[in-house]
């Protein structure tokens, strides 16, 4: 019963993201990757929700320097979800990468 409510709120919520980089495959894996529990975030129609983080991938986990958002509910999420990551793509270790990922409601 919890998936189906899982998916039924990932499917109301729109999830995007943006990002200043110039690795466009780490940005697919980790968009591949994050999946938030959406049903513990209240999320208003008119209001922009969202999370910043600038990070760095060392050793193929990411290191978060910074992260900023909207909500802590969901910036504590989003923490959880990169650092428990394994990074496949080649990422350069002296890279900060910085990319504000966004969520709607529908």
């Amino acid at each position: 019963m919890k998936t189906v409510l899982i998916t039924i709120l990932m499917i109301l919520f729109s999830f995007g993201t943006a990002y200043a980089g110039k690795n466009p495959k780490l940005l697919k894996e980790i968009k591949r990757k994050v999946f938030l529990d959406l049903s513990k975030v209240q999320l208003e129609k008119d209001k922009e929700e969202f999370v910043i983080v600038k990070f760095r991938v060392t050793n193929q986990q990411i290191e978060v320097i910074d992260i900023k958002g909207s909500q802590d509910e969901l910036t504590e999420m989003m923490i959880k979800e990169l650092q428990d990551m394994v990074i496949r793509t080649d990422a350069e270790d002296a890279t900060t990468y910085q990319y504000k990922f966004k969520f709607e409601k529908e």
